[in-house]
């Protein structure tokens, strides 16, 4: 594997872990935190 494949696969697992962070998370200033972070558009 090349090392933007790694990189670009970290930042998926990142976004992914954050997702279903805020979704577990309750506290909507974290989940808007996390949106404004990562924006779905």
């Amino acid at each position: 594997m090349s090392v933007t494949q790694v990189i670009i696969q970290a930042l998926l697992f990142l976004f992914l872990f954050l997702k279903v962070l805020a979704m577990v998370d309750d506290s909507h200033t974290e989940q808007q935190r996390y949106i404004g972070l990562f924006p779905d558009r």
